[in-house]
């Protein structure tokens, strides 16, 4: 009898299990009915029916087994990823930590620097221990190329990423934590390369601080306030390195 109807939102089932001898006591399972999330929804119901035409029941050799059942409000849950990774830079004040940074999800195997993305989105991080985070960026499951830059870094990629599909649970689950790796700061101009082009907007605000006149943001790479010898530091470290930075998977 299996059907369904969606639009009405009923599940006409019925179904056998062969018992065995001697026959189980207590609890059983009888039947496992799966639900695929068309859209997020907050607390969707799920009742049984105890009146014909859809009345539920157990039944044993024709007689009905007397038992109890439970109602039950289940929340539809959008799989969600939060995204960790470290920023470079030891004089970087807490607030240097919370960045805008752009998350890219593609297909896999894409070229991430030419091809368009399935999805792409601009977030700003907290701090979290010695580490910034994305919280909890929504995505369709699936398996993705991601990729993570803020304006002043190369673009990190971990290939191969594994969404889990949505679920339905009385609780959260738990959402994964993706480790993006280290953002290598220096790509002031943002052309995925750090080299000359780089350095010169540095020199040419070198020894500034914010609020005089040639105070150029794109190369305070640490985020305190000035452009000194240790933009200059992690420039030089970074020197000739381009995007995408592969990040080994875990």
């Amino acid at each position: 009898m299996n059907e369904f109807d969606n639009d009405a939102g009923t599940i006409d089932y019925s179904g056998g299990q062969a018992l065995g001898e001697p026959p189980p006591t207590g609890t059983f399972l009888v039947a496992t009915i799966e639900f695929k999330a068309l859209a997020e929804a907050p607390s969707t119901s799920v009742t049984f029916n105890f009146a014909d035409p859809r009345e539920t029941m157990v039944v044993f050799e024709g007689i009905a087994i007397p038992g109890t059942h439970a109602n039950a409000t289940v929340e539809i849950i959008i799989p969600k990823v939060v995204l960790s990774m470290v920023l470079q830079g030891g004089a970087r004040p807490d607030e240097g930590w919370e960045i805008p940074v752009t998350i890219n999800f593609f297909q896999p195997g894409a070229d991430v620097l030419a091809d368009t993305p399935v999805k792409s989105l601009t977030v700003t991080t907290v701090k979290v221990e010695d580490r910034a985070v994305a919280q909890e960026v929504n995505i369709a499951p699936g398996t993705y190329d991601v990729t993570v830059a803020s304006e002043t870094t190369l673009m990190n990629v971990r290939r191969n990423v594994d969404i889990p599909p949505p679920v339905v649970l009385i609780v959260d689950p738990p959402t994964p934590v993706l480790d993006m790796g280290t953002l290598l700061e220096g790509n002031a101009n943002g052309d995925h390369l750090i080299n000359m082009m780089d350095f010169s907007i540095l020199a040419g605000s070198f020894g500034k601080a914010e609020g005089d006149e040639a105070f150029d943001r794109r190369a305070d790479f640490d985020r305190n306030g000035i452009v000194n010898i240790a933009d200059f530091s992690l420039l030089a470290g970074n020197f000739m390195s381009r995007s995408p930075v592969e990040i080994p998977s875990s």
